[in-house]
This record gives C-alpha cells, structure tokens and sequence, in this order.
C-alpha cells in the first residue's frame, strides 16, 4: 500500500543508495520565495490568500506550495524541485 507519505523505507524500495538527507541550497529558496510571496500578499502563513493576481505571481505561488505540499523537501526530485524555486524568484525579481 503507497500512503504518499515519504518514508525511507520506502524510498529505498526502489533507491537501494538511500535517499539524500536534503537538497542543497532547496530550504533557503523556499524562505527567500515564501517572503517574496508574503510581500505581494498572495501567501499569508504559507497558505494561499485568494484574489487577483498577476499571471507571475500566481505561477510563482503555485511552485512554492507544490514543493511545500510534496512532502519530500524536494527529495523526490531535487532538480525539478530546486529550478521550480529558483525560476519563481528569478520571475518575481525581474518585475
């Protein structure tokens, strides 16, 4: 049975070099765009706050709460992980 609940054991089901203890770089970008997003207003407390918003800043949004809400810390795929984070910032930054 697969409860979606990341578990070493059965990570190592399939990964038989274990799993990594995090992904490098991956906590401190989710700060940095968790604030970003803070800012705007579209997250409060790391839940989404309902509105109008511009199309980057919702895109943004939507990669941070889906890394938060993967419950691996990224682990799970650690590139796609760490460019959907670093993409956002860079996105909301530019503006």
């Amino acid at each position: 049975m697969h409860t979606f609940i990341p578990t070493e054991t059965a990570c190592t089901t399939c990964h038989s070099s274990g799993i990594p203890d995090s992904v490098a770089g991956l906590e401190e970008d989710m700060v940095a765009l968790g604030l970003l997003l803070e800012d705007i207003g579209i997250v409060h407390e790391g839940h989404p706050v309902v509105g109008t918003y511009k199309i980057d800043e919702a895109e943004a949004a939507w990669n941070y709460l889906l890394v938060m809400e993967d419950a691996s810390e990224g682990i799970h795929n650690p590139a796609y992980a760490r460019a959907l984070v670093k993409n956002s910032i860079e996105a909301l930054n530019a503006d």
